[in-house]
């Protein structure tokens, strides 16, 4: 598709000028592989395993958010998102997933194996 039809249908479509392709700064999130369809909450190691509950729930996504806040964390998230190649991306993400479950746990030990489930399923796609 040339660049001028791209143009031509990003005006159409969204009423302004759409840059060409390449035009767009790359962001290194393209240097993981992400599937957004995918829940890493519910592959979990057995199937069979009892939904959590809304406590449960509640419990993890509150030590998962203190978790986010902590300084350390932070600064490995950065160093993830600034990664500029495939290799540092995929060391980088490893790293701040590591930090991440372990303050997780640290913060709230009765999260521990759903934890450490989610870091599994993360870490299965960061390798694929």
């Amino acid at each position: 598709m040339s660049a001028a039809r791209i143009l031509t249908i990003g005006v159409i479509l969204f009423g302004v000028a759409v840059p060409t392709s390449g035009a767009f700064p790359r962001s290194p999130h393209h240097l993981v592989k992400r599937h957004h369809t995918e829940n890493p909450a519910v592959r979990t190691a057995d199937p069979a395993a009892p939904p959590l509950s809304d406590e449960e729930e509640r419990r993890f996504e509150k030590a998962k958010r203190m978790a986010k806040a902590d300084p350390a964390v932070q600064t490995l998230k950065a160093k993830a998102d600034a990664a500029m190649s495939e290799k540092e991306a995929r060391e980088t993400s490893v790293a701040y997933n590591r930090a991440l479950f372990e303050k997780i746990k640290e913060l709230d030990s009765t999260v521990s194996e759903r934890a450490d489930l989610m870091e599994q399923a993360i870490m299965r796609r960061i390798d694929e």
